[in-house]
């Protein structure tokens, strides 16, 4: 049987552990968008259809804006997917798109 001790240093060594991954940023990340007002989905999948395999998205946050008067409405939708990299030694940022996409 463990020990309250034993109990207290597995808890522990959970915790560093969850922190390494890089889950905890995700969240971190996730909470920012939806102060923001944004619509977050968290570890979607999509099908690779190149390599025919699953694949994961770390985040997708979709924002929508109405505006409207008594005859029409508009409304205008941003959706992002981002892939969020634990990097403690150089952090960075890449973007990328083709103009295929749009």
């Amino acid at each position: 049987m463990n020990s309250q001790s034993d109990t207290d240093k597995e808890i522990a060594n959970l915790r560093a552990d969850i922190v390494k991954t890089g889950y905890v940023t995700e969240m971190i990340a996730t909470g920012i968008f939806d102060k923001a007002g944004w619509r977050t989905y968290d570890h979607s999948y999509f099908l690779d259809r190149d390599e025919n395999k699953g694949r994961e998205i770390d985040l997708l946050a979709i924002y929508l804006h109405t505006e409207s008067n008594p005859k029409k409405s508009l409304t205008v939708g941003l959706g992002l997917s981002v892939e969020i990299k634990k990097a403690t030694s150089k952090p960075h940022m890449m973007v990328e798109w083709s103009s295929s996409m749009f």
